[in-house]
């Protein structure tokens, strides 16, 4: 774990993670692209070097560029608040690999609700566009300090899971 400060410098962040001979790099697409726009990375990292990202949209091109970097693969880590952590993973190896939503981790269930759909029809979520629902035992259990849209959030749960 490195300090606030070095990693908020994408050149000292570059140069420890050369110097302390890191094989497993987390961080957020931000801070990646940082990196990837600071250089110096490209032919420089251990075998079988991994990198897991989370926390915010990962582009495509961004996507593309760490698989370069890393030839233990790409995780890319989905996780709402409501989820507490992370929630679906999928993992890259080949660049132009389309940046999707992945599988769900254990104990975790994904599915969408459909636009439009009268009856809260669920479909699993590689079908296609609509509203996740995440379930299972990773989901909190309300929003800290904010019981109306705990109760809300609940009860639009419990209505399609009864169904």
């Amino acid at each position: 774990v490195l300090g606030e400060k070095i990693c908020a410098d994408p050149s000292q962040l570059r140069d420890s993670i050369l110097s302390i001979g890191a094989t497993i790099l987390q961080g957020t697409p931000a801070t990646f692209q940082l990196l990837t726009d600071v250089g110096g990375l490209a032919g420089e990292l251990p075998e079988n070097f991994k990198i897991l990202t989370a926390g915010d949209v990962l582009s495509q091109n961004l996507a593309d560029k760490l698989v370069d970097l890393a030839d233990g693969g790409l995780f890319h880590l989905y996780g709402p608040t409501e989820a507490t952590i992370y929630s679906s993973l999928q993992v890259i190896h080949v660049p132009g690999t389309p940046v999707r939503l992945g599988v769900p981790l254990k104990w975790v269930q994904l599915d969408v609700l459909q636009p439009g759909s009268t009856n809260l029809a669920v479909d699993r979520v590689t079908s296609g566009e609509g509203e996740l629902i995440i379930s299972g035992e990773c989901v909190a259990l309300g929003y800290w300090v904010n019981g109306g849209i705990s109760a809300q959030m609940t009860s639009r749960v419990d209505k399609w899971r009864s169904q």
